[in-house]
């Protein structure tokens, strides 16, 4: 009977450890994400876009009339008076993303000859200032930085000419899943088994009759 119950306190305390080390050790997974600024955007204030799991919210663009513009090659940034040139982005409570790269799909409306631009802001470092708007193609993000949840970033494009405008068509994120709940009540009942196991054994040894 003693060498049983010294078997399975063994079991719980051996089994408990390799299981909370393997679920400690165990990184989450990091996917990346492309938030597509189709027609869909095109008349609305604030748009709830989810891809692969995760809400990116697109909201506060300071045009006329306070919406969006778009059509399927992307939204519109030019001015405040128009079509806009500043909005706000943010990502749902659970996920934390690293700002990647962006596509920009007409430049054609921007003039001979001149610039246009736009920055990040991060409320936790340096903003990512300085990314072309005046080309077509994919960008990696000047200084590109991580955006945790509940945190809201501001995208505020500059261009040259009231006239000029630009075309973004998409951004693309690395998000990492934060640990969901199920994963810290494991941890929770590893401890507990744990915590079990070595009690069971101190008591057992403490009761142990002191041999002559």
């Amino acid at each position: 009977m003693k060498t049983l119950t010294k078997l399975i306190v063994k079991s719980a305390i051996t089994g408990g450890t390799f299981i909370g080390l393997g679920l400690l050790s165990a990184p989450a997974q990091a996917i990346n994400i492309t938030y597509t600024f189709d027609s869909s955007f095109s008349g609305q204030s604030s748009v709830n876009q989810t891809v692969s799991g995760v809400t990116g919210t697109f909201s506060n663009i300071n045009s006329l009339n306070g919406v969006f513009q778009s059509n399927f090659d992307g939204i519109y940034l030019n001015s405040a008076l128009g079509a806009g040139n500043s909005f706000h982005f943010s990502f749902d409570k659970d996920k934390k993303v690293t700002l990647l790269s962006y596509r920009v799909t007409n430049s054609s409306l921007i003039s001979s000859g001149e610039t246009a631009t736009f920055r990040l802001f991060n409320s936790r470092g340096p903003d990512s200032t300085g990314n072309n708007l005046a080309s077509v193609g994919s960008f990696g993000l000047n200084n590109p930085f991580t955006m945790w949840f509940g945190v809201s970033s501001a995208l505020t494009a500059t261009l040259s000419l009231f006239s000029d405008t630009a075309q973004l068509q998409s951004i693309t994120v690395d998000a990492t899943p934060t640990p969901v709940p199920w994963e810290t009540d494991a941890l929770s009942v590893v401890g507990s088994t744990i915590l079990f196991g070595f009690g069971v054994w101190s008591k057992r040894k403490s009761a142990k009759p002191i041999q002559k």
